[in-house]
């Protein structure tokens, strides 16, 4: 019987009592063979009083804050495993995933990444059928939810060839899967095995979130100028809706807001019906913009 590949589960921590949660999912996984590396980036230990005692995990306290993917990649340098599983100290595992992910891995070496469905909001999502093999065009155009940083189980060897540790202010997990997919080819254990929570001090939710989206599209603009003129454009469409959404949620009205919302209709090859609907939304500030989601959540119920 061939011994089980070691897995290094890797925790950036900052400032969040629910690493403990992470931990615990992380420890607690059916797979055995598995290493948890808890990176502390708060610059003070603030999560030592919950993990420095421990004797199930590898509590790292970093010498100021220097951002999630540095943590990781500090994680990644300290790991001895095959593979690596990265998981947000938010997010929790299900017991299985690690077991699943690595039977839908093992003995395919031409995969880089194995992810899974997630619980996110209180509802199931599954991956979608497209987002598996070859997906580097589903990655370019930030279209492989629910593949994310949490989900993900990565092949070591495909790390050690990407750029993946790039610092960036927002879509870290984005920047990754650009990374993985040029090396590799993705699968998914088709099952919810990763509960994602929504923190409101999450990037996801900042300006961050679009302006890494900028910076991405931005880093790989000989990449993108490979593909169809219609990849960039669906990444810059999205960029300027997710732009366009931080402002509604967060002031009470905004041009910065009317303005994206229009140009992810215009660089959108495939706007859809709903495009006139959103500008008109969005014209009407954070108001329309709840007005028009509650419309669409009775059409869709």
């Amino acid at each position: 019987m061939r011994p089980s590949p070691l897995v290094s589960v890797i925790i950036p921590t900052y400032y969040r009592r629910d690493v403990v949660d992470a931990v615990e999912s992380a420890v607690s996984q059916t797979y055995e063979n598995v290493e948890v590396i808890v990176v502390d980036d708060s610059g003070e230990g603030y999560a030592s009083q919950w993990l420095d005692s421990r004797e199930d995990v590898l509590y790292v306290q970093l010498e100021g804050n220097q951002g999630a993917n540095s943590a990781r990649q500090t994680g990644f340098e300290l790991s001895s495993g095959d593979f690596i599983h990265f998981l947000d100290d938010d997010d929790r595992l299900k017991p299985e995933k690690i077991e699943k992910s690595v039977e839908t891995m093992r003995g395919r070496d031409e995969l880089a990444v194995v992810y899974s469905g997630v619980e996110f909001d209180g509802e199931s999502q599954h991956p979608h059928h497209a987002c598996r093999g070859e997906v580097l065009r589903n990655a370019l155009e930030f279209e492989m939810w629910p593949c994310m940083t949490s989900t993900m189980l990565i092949r070591r060897s495909a790390i050690e060839q990407s750029e993946m540790f790039v610092e960036l202010p927002g879509g870290d997990d984005l920047q990754m899967m650009i990374e993985l997919a040029r090396f590799g080819e993705f699968d998914f254990a088709d099952e919810v095995l990763v509960e994602k929570s929504r923190s409101p001090d999450a990037r996801g939710a900042s300006k961050g979130a679009f302006e890494g989206r900028f910076e991405i599209i931005e880093k790989y603009s000989k990449l993108y100028q490979k593909h169809p003129k219609e990849v960039q454009q669906k990444a810059l469409s999205e960029t300027e809706f997710t732009k366009a959404k931080y402002y509604l949620e967060n002031r009470v009205w905004s041009l910065t807001a009317v303005t994206s919302m229009f140009k992810h209709c215009r660089v959108n090859p495939d706007p859809g019906i709903l495009c006139p609907f959103k500008i008109l939304a969005s014209v009407f500030g954070r108001p329309g913009w709840k007005l028009s989601n509650r419309a669409r959540d009775q059409v869709l119920t």
